[in-house]
């Protein structure tokens, strides 16, 4: 990556200047882990669009030194490693657990008069968010996790009362509408689960 872009150094000088206050060890951390997500992101021809986008993605500086200045003093007093929860495996659950829940919405019946329809209900979905707790584990994971950013936390945690929501919506629509936003809505929803977990995936140690 070419380290002369001025968005970029803006960038990295803001967040080092930032964690001035972080132990040395943390700021070290933090820097290499953001020069090499911008590394592995941006194209050395990238241009100034591609550059706010990744940066976007990253978060503001303040954000992420906020971030790792929270979680230092906590690292002593908290039962289990925070180190924990930034493994490879989190991500991977979170996908996972999501990914599942959203089979149900797509399981499909035939009625005697060969019309589609949801073989669950709108208000069987909801509950399937807590029974099992799909949604609490997904939201407990990625609310704990540092790998993720606050932006891409609420869309993870989101994703999945959204789409209950949605199905929900369509209840009252005929078959193949209701079939047609079904699976749109699964797909988008899957789409924004992958999307987020890919993320998570990359920043895992």
């Amino acid at each position: 990556m070419n380290q002369t872009r001025p968005l970029v150094d803006a960038y990295l000088e803001r967040l080092h200047g930032l964690l001035d206050g972080a132990p040395r060890e943390t700021r070290a951390e933090v820097m290499a882990g953001v020069r090499e997500h911008l590394d592995a992101r941006l194209p050395d021809d990238a241009s100034p669009a591609q550059v706010r986008s990744v940066l976007g993605e990253l978060g503001t500086p303040e954000h992420i030194a906020d971030e790792a200045n929270v979680a230092v003093p906590d690292r002593a007093s908290a039962p289990a490693s925070p180190r924990l929860m930034e493994r490879a495996w989190v991500p991977v659950i979170v996908m996972f657990v999501s990914l599942l829940w959203l089979v149900a919405p797509t399981v499909i019946v035939v009625g005697s008069s060969g019309n589609s329809a949801l073989a669950l209900h709108p208000i069987e979905l909801l509950a399937l968010l807590f029974v099992p707790p799909a949604w609490p584990v997904v939201a407990i994971m990625v609310g704990i996790s540092r790998l993720w950013i606050q932006s891409e936390k609420v869309a993870l945690i989101a994703t999945l009362p959204m789409l209950a929501g949605w199905l929900l919506l369509l209840s009252p629509l005929p078959n193949v509408l209701r079939t047609v936003g079904s699976l749109l809505g699964v797909v988008t929803a899957a789409w924004v689960v992958v999307r987020a977990g890919r993320k998570g995936l990359a920043r895992a140690r």
